[in-house]
């Protein structure tokens, strides 16, 4: 059986094998491959995931109040981060900083048209704020569902109100339901087509 998590305030679900079930929305402390983390308790799925959860305990109230500070910590490190990137005259968009939970280790979420060596910023960066340093490529849904957009109906974008998985999305779904094949119109604020060409797709 596989468990989902979310993490911080990232609406994204990573899937843990796990023997143990809790109560949706339940809050956790566990051991991931990028250390101590804060979790919340998603969904369920059948199946086995590459790793296990390694479960430390239900989080107190003390612990949420801990993530939560953690989150609006982290997000005070944005400014020098900017800095320490434009210095370095780096090709890429910082798209979020986040703290594990035992505050050992700040990791960083970039997207970038190419690869990027950041070996010398991440030694700027672990000098300055004395902790350890992890940074991520990721992909422009990834970015959206991070930061958030409004969409071109005005709301915010799906990713970030309430997806959490990404559905795959194929030119047919558009065809079936008689939708002009203008790229603008079918492609979200990521780039791809638009999450929400699968709601309907099954009617047609």
């Amino acid at each position: 059986m596989q468990v989902g998590l979310t993490f911080n305030d990232n609406p994204k679900i990573l899937y843990y094998t796990t023997e143990k079930e809790f109560e949706r929305n339940t809050k956790l402390v566990v051991n991931t491959a990028r250390g101590l983390e804060f979790a919340t308790v998603a969904k369920y799925k059948e199946g086995e995931a590459p790793e296990p959860l390694e479960f430390v305990r239900i989080a107190s109230e003390q612990d949420e109040q801990q993530a939560k500070q953690y989150i609006e910590e982290a997000k005070t490190l944005i400014p020098s981060i900017k800095e320490e990137i434009k210095a370095f005259n780096l090709d890429m968009k910082l798209c979020s900083v986040e703290y594990t939970f035992d505050k050992e280790k700040v990791i960083i979420n970039y997207t970038a048209d190419g690869r990027i060596d950041f070996r010398e910023i991440v030694k700027s960066l672990a000098n300055k704020l004395k902790t350890r340093i992890e940074i991520h490529q990721i992909g422009s849904r990834d970015q959206v569902q991070q930061m958030g957009a409004i969409g071109m109906c005005g709301r915010v974008c799906c990713c970030k109100a309430h997806l959490n998985d990404f559905d795959k999305i194929v030119i047919k779904m558009a065809k079936n339901q008689g939708l002009s094949l203008n790229p603008s119109k079918l492609n979200g604020m990521c780039g791809k087509f638009l999450c929400c060409l699968k709601y309907e797709d099954e009617f047609y």
